[in-house]
């Protein structure tokens, strides 16, 4: 087992992933973990919790997000509802809109794994947050088909321009 691996064992045991795909799930964590301490954020549970909600048989990560396309989901929520519904009734309604949002991230993404035979994934999840009395959750991917294209293409242009 390798020392990224080894590292990140106990989270990845924890989020039930399954042990095929403990190396790369541990170097997407290493890839953005130095980030979110940097910026005062902490996607990689949320993004882990997408992880554990697909066929990862069929999700190929890249570094390159230049060729991913952003994907936004918002939920509508009034911040008088938040603060009334956590006042009134105890409820986390900020946890359960999380849940909701990680969840509708997860079935599109299996949507486009059905779909056109997988995704590439650049950032699983990229945002989280209050925009506009909407709660968006941002993640950078690609389906397969497209992927391939588009990395052909920017490969042609590195060639081209490199002439």
């Amino acid at each position: 087992m390798n020392k990224v691996v080894k590292k990140w064992t106990p989270i990845l045991k924890i989020v039930s992933i399954d042990e095929d795909y403990w190396e790369d799930i541990a170097k997407y964590c290493e890839r953005f973990v130095d980030r979110d301490i940097k910026e005062n954020v902490n996607f990689m549970p949320m993004s882990l919790k997408v992880f554990s909600q697909l066929d990862l048989s069929r999700v190929l990560f890249t570094d390159d997000q230049d060729i991913c396309e952003k994907l936004s989901i918002s939920i509508s929520v009034a911040q008088d509802q938040i603060i009334d519904l956590k006042h009134q009734l105890g409820i986390d309604v900020i946890a359960h809109v999380e849940s909701s949002a990680i969840n509708e991230l997860s079935n599109f993404m299996n949507e486009k794994i059905k779909k056109t035979g997988g995704i590439v994934i650049n950032e699983a999840v990229s945002f989280f947050g209050l925009v506009e009395n909407n709660i968006i959750i941002e993640s950078y991917v690609l389906p397969y088909d497209v992927y391939r294209y588009k990395k052909l293409a920017k490969l042609t242009k590195i060639i081209n321009d490199s002439i």
